[in-house]
């Protein structure tokens, strides 16, 4: 019997796979289950047309993550911060501020997540800044002032 997995069934199948299987598995598993559906004709060309939509989605992900990268790479972001004797600090700069630095010097929208400090910036003085938007990298410089 031919199905189409909804979901991955370790050793069968992955979802969105036409797969031929056993009648009694299918019937009296993968059915019952939810974890399949009988795979016809109308049935595969909806499979597909959503398999299209989601690669068109992702593809249009990793053309936003890029121009996000190439605007933020090289970037000099300009924070301004409280510091006592010897340029420390009084807190550290935090994820939120930097995300608001961001968008308001580079008009940029970006989500928690994407920024990854190594240290916190605890210091005046310049400081890179890794980006990483849906798998691609980029770094800008943080001067605090």
């Amino acid at each position: 019997m031919k199905v189409i997995f909804l979901q991955t069934v370790a050793g069968k199948g992955k979802k969105g796979e036409v797969k031929e299987v056993a009648d009694g598995y299918a019937r009296n598993f993968l059915l019952k289950q939810g974890f399949a559906k009988l795979a016809t004709g109308n049935v595969i060309s909806q499979v597909q047309a959503e398999k299209k939509r989601k690669d068109k989605q992702k593809q249009g992900e990793k053309q936003l993550a890029k121009k996000i990268i190439k605007t933020v790479q090289n970037a000099r972001i300009t924070i301004s911060g409280k510091a006592h004797s010897g340029d420390v600090l009084y807190a550290a700069i935090s994820e939120k501020e930097l995300i608001q630095a961001i968008e308001a010097q580079l008009g940029l929208t970006i989500v928690s997540g994407v920024l990854q400090l190594q240290t916190p910036i605890k210091t005046i003085g310049s400081h890179m800044v890794q980006v990483v938007v849906g798998g691609t990298k980029g770094s800008c410089t943080v001067v605090v002032e």
